[in-house]
């Protein structure tokens, strides 16, 4: 399960936690929106540090996936990756 989706429900994500996929979104439910967002831009932005610490603590070892579909406004989907990947990379690695 998605650590977005526990949090969006409140369940508790520890004891469910398979692969674990990291995307940043600015999203508004009631009105069908979604927007992707730079690493550390969106919604879970304060939670990344925190949720990757937890995995940590926890000995977690499984996959950490980051899906990039940002792009800097130029449909450069490459350079979108290149800005996020670190700050991915150094949250998670």
């Amino acid at each position: 399960m998605p650590p977005g989706n526990c949090l969006k429900c409140g369940s508790p994500a520890k004891s469910k936690v398979s692969p674990v996929h990291i995307k940043n979104v600015e999203v508004d439910t009631p009105k069908a929106f979604l927007e992707v967002k730079e690493m550390g831009k969106g919604q879970l932005a304060d939670q990344f540090d925190p949720m990757a610490n937890a995995l940590r603590e926890d000995g977690y070892d499984g996959v950490v996936s980051f899906e990039s579909v940002y792009h800097p406004g130029n449909d450069d989907f490459e350079a979108g990756i290149r800005i996020n990947i670190y700050k991915f990379m150094k949250l998670f690695n």
